[in-house]
């Protein structure tokens, strides 16, 4: 899930249940990629920052895309806001 608010570009992920008892007592892997096409950014260098964690640099970089490689830790939640380097 992502939401604006003024310029702050916000990402809600949650390692949650769905359905099958106990899923969520496991790590979770999660490929984003962020289209700065969509999300009408300019081109430059961005990176994720949780409000209460880690950092996350871009792990791949395609033309208008970035992808980004994020660990979820068993029955937890992220929010990140995206951030232009530079």
């Amino acid at each position: 899930h992502y939401w604006r608010s003024g310029e702050q570009v916000y990402f809600l992920f949650g390692n949650l249940e769905t359905g099958l008892t106990g899923d969520s007592r496991l790590e979770r892997n999660v490929r984003l990629v962020v289209s700065l096409d969509e999300l009408q950014l300019p081109d430059g260098a961005y990176r994720l920052r949780a409000v209460e964690g880690p950092v996350v640099e871009a792990s791949r970089r395609g033309e208008r895309t970035l992808d980004f490689d994020i660990k979820i830790a068993p029955e937890d939640s992220l929010v990140f806001t995206l951030e232009k380097i530079g």
